[in-house]
C-alpha cells in the first residue's frame, strides 16, 4: 500500500501566528516535523503492508520539515516550485490514500486561526463550480483527478466543515481552535498526539472503502482578488475572463488545468502587488 501525505504549516498544533516562522522558526519546524511523524507512526501501526510513504512539504517554499528527523520509511519532497501539482507534488494513481496534515481554513472563515487560501495577500475568495473552497478541497480534487481518496485531514477545528464536503467518512482530527486570526486555543499535546495516532491508524485501515473526491465537469473557477490591479494583470492570459473589478474566471474539463491556472493567477496577482 502506498500513502501520500501533504503537510502544511498553519494547522499544526502550537502554531497560532505567522510571526512564529520568523521569530521561532526552528521550534516551528520541529513541531511540524513531530506532528507529521506522529501521523506516520499511526499509518505504520495499522499494519496494512505499507511499502511507500511520500511526504510533500507543502507550505510556502517547501523547506519547513527537517529531513533528518522525518520518520523512516517516509520519503520527502521539498523545495519550490514543485511542478504542476504543487502542494500535492508526487501524487499519482499508484497511491491508495492521501493524508492532509496541518491544514487551515479558507480565507474569511469565521472562528479560524491563520485563515487564507493559498496566498493571503492576493486571494479574497476562490470558488469551484460556484462554491467557496479552501486548500483542503483543492488537495482533494487533485488527488481525485488521479483516482486517489483523501482519508485523513488534521488541522484547525474550523476546517472540519470543509472536510465533510469532500467525504462524510474522512477521518478528521482538530489540532487547535481558532479564537481570532492570530490566536488559538490548544489542548495538551499528549491528548492531540493520541488523537492523531488513532485517527491515522483508523484512516489507513479503511482507505480501500473510501471513494475519491470528484468535481462535476467542466470545472469553473472564479477568483476574487484583493485589488483591481491584480485582476488587470491576470487578464493578460487570453483564456482568463474578467467577471468584475476584482474577479476573474477560467473553465476547463481538466481539473489539473484549473488548478495550474489558479496558481498562475496567484503569481500574476503577486506581480501586480510588487509593482504597485
Amino acid at each position: 500500500m502506498r500513502v501520500f501525505i501533504s503537510a502544511d504549516f498553519e494547522g499544526i498544533w502550537g502554531i497560532s501566528s505567522w510571526d512564529q516562522l520568523s521569530h521561532d522558526k526552528e521550534n516551528s519546524r520541529i513541531r511540524m516535523t513531530e506532528e507529521v511523524n506522529v501521523v506516520i507512526d499511526g499509518i505504520i501501526a495499522a499494519d496494512c503492508a505499507i511499502d511507500t510513504i511520500l511526504v510533500c512539504d507543502a507550505h510556502s517554499n517547501g523547506q519547513n520539515l527537517i529531513p533528518q528527523l522525518l520518520r523512516p520509511p517516509a520519503m520527502l519532497v521539498q523545495g519550490f516550485p514543485r511542478g504542476g501539482d504543487d502542494i500535492m507534488y508526487g501524487i499519482g494513481k499508484q497511491f491508495s490514500a492521501v493524508f492532509l496534515v496541518g491544514y487551515h481554513a479558507a480565507a474569511g472563515t469565521l472562528g479560524s486561526s491563520m485563515d487564507h487560501t493559498l496566498y493571503p495577500t492576493c486571494i479574497y475568495e476562490a470558488r469551484l463550480n460556484g462554491h467557496a473552497i479552501g486548500e483542503v478541497t483543492l488537495c482533494a480534487a487533485i488527488a481525485g483527478h488521479y483516482g486517489v481518496p483523501v482519508v485523513f485531514v488534521s488541522g484547525d477545528q474550523a476546517i472540519e466543515q470543509e472536510t465533510r464536503t469532500i467525504g462524510d467518512d474522512v477521518v478528521f482530527v482538530g489540532t487547535k481552535r481558532g479564537v481570532e486570526r492570530n490566536a488559538a486555543v490548544f489542548s495538551p499535546w499528549e491528548e492531540v498526539k493520541l488523537q492523531l495516532l488513532d485517527g491515522a491508524e483508523k484512516a489507513v485501515s479503511g482507505a480501500s472503502s473510501r471513494p475519491p473526491y470528484e468535481l462535476d465537469s467542466p470545472v469553473s473557477l472564479e477568483v476574487d482578488l484583493v485589488t483591481t490591479s491584480m485582476a488587470d494583470m491576470c487578464t493578460l492570459v487570453p483564456s482568463v475572463k474578467r467577471v468584475s473589478g476584482r474577479t476573474v474566471s477560467f473553465e476547463s474539463s481538466d481539473f489539473l488545468d484549473v488548478y495550474r491556472m489558479l496558481m498562475a493567477i496567484v503569481f500574476l496577482a503577486k506581480a501586480a502587488l510588487a509593482a504597485r
